[in-house]
């Protein structure tokens, strides 16, 4: 029994392991890198918003208690 020869078989799982784990890796990196881009984007879309319209009026009802209203 020969133990010094081994065929092209033999590696072609840690290969394929190891590759697979460098394209997730990457893949993770670039997921991570893009999510905290878009945060970043969308906090200065709002900002932008905030600055233009400093005072928007979340109510547009003159009446905040319906009740009081005279019938």
């Amino acid at each position: 029994m020969a133990f010094g020869h081994r065929g092209p078989r033999h590696y072609v799982a840690p290969v394929a392991a190891f590759t697979m784990a460098i394209v997730l890796g990457l893949y993770i990196r670039s997921s991570i890198h893009r999510a905290r881009w878009d945060a970043r984007f969308e906090r200065m879309k709002q900002e932008e918003s905030r600055r233009l319209n400093p005072n928007p009026n979340p109510n547009p009802n003159p009446n905040p208690n319906p009740e009081s209203r005279t019938r």
